[in-house]
């Protein structure tokens, strides 16, 4: 197993499948990994992915919702200079897709006897 370094923040996850030489690829294999995190982990993950997807939102001037769909449908970047800055933006939001998936999941778990802050909400000292 390989500890993998995810893109421009301090998110990190754990991968079985990583293949350098076949990055863009093996991304999407790096999702097969499962490890317990906290809540606080999750967050922090998503709020840096956000960062990140913000700045390319920033960058481009368009959603990353509108960017991802149309990426997906096959379309190529109108210039070619844009190509790894598509990649990887693609994947930063596969990741931030996952983890608010993974967020949800767990909410559901602590919740299971109805919604309430109860055990979710903690400040540290």
């Amino acid at each position: 197993m390989h500890l993998v370094v995810f893109f421009k923040r301090r998110y990190i996850i754990k991968c079985e499948n990583f293949k350098p030489a076949l990055m863009q690829d093996s991304i999407l294999d790096c999702f097969a990994w499962r490890k317990i995190v906290t809540l606080r982990e999750i967050l922090a993950d998503i709020h840096a992915l956000e960062e990140d997807l913000l700045d390319f939102e920033r960058k481009y001037g368009v959603r990353s919702e509108t960017f991802y769909a149309a990426y997906m449908s096959g379309e190529e970047p109108e210039d070619e200079t844009w190509v790894l800055d598509f990649g990887e933006w693609a994947g930063i939001y596969r990741t931030w897709l996952a983890r608010q998936a993974e967020y949800r999941d767990e909410i559901q778990r602590v919740q299971r006897n109805g919604p309430s802050l109860a055990g979710l909400v903690n400040v540290p000292a």
